[in-house]
């Protein structure tokens, strides 16, 4: 299963390890961040404003059980 790369092959990786980064790279590593910081910031508040309709819907009147909701709610939303 093992195959023996050619030098032109090895070349062609070395090539690619030592190629620079372009001049764009930092705003783009940047633009990504910040999105993602707003979505998240934007998905927490929507879920914090929802919580009274859910325990609402879901019949909850004690923490414990809402306790428990919550974080079967994120462990399934970290493991999707």
């Amino acid at each position: 299963m093992t195959e023996t790369l050619t030098q032109e092959q090895v070349q062609r990786t070395h090539d690619r390890r030592r190629r620079p980064v372009g001049p764009h790279y930092k705003w783009v590593a940047l633009t990504n961040t910040t999105l993602g910081s707003l979505m998240a910031t934007i998905d927490a508040s929507i879920v914090l404003i929802a919580f009274p309709a859910i325990f609402k819907e879901l019949e909850l009147t004690h923490w414990p059980q809402a306790n428990q909701v919550i974080s079967s709610g994120s462990c399934l939303a970290i493991w999707s």
